[in-house]
């Protein structure tokens, strides 16, 4: 049987409302339920990530998890 791997979220560019670029901003991941999303720091799921997680200079998004659908919500 294969494994079953995280998926990879992203790169994504996020935004504020004005319009910049949420740079070195948490962001909160949520499952379909609205709680709290497990995330991982690599595909085989053998090490649990932080969440939130924060975005990149450029505001950029990413992350490990189950495959699935997922709400960020920019603390």
């Amino acid at each position: 049987m294969a494994p079953v791997l995280a998926g990879q979220y992203g790169p994504e560019g996020l935004e504020f409302p004005d319009g910049r670029p949420a740079r070195n901003t948490p962001v909160t991941v949520r499952d379909s339920n609205g709680d709290v999303a497990t995330l991982y720091a690599n595909k085989e799921k053998t090490v649990v990530a932080a969440n939130p997680v924060t975005t990149d200079g450029y505001g950029n998004v990413w992350f490990l998890a189950e495959p699935g659908e997922y709400s960020l919500v920019v603390n």
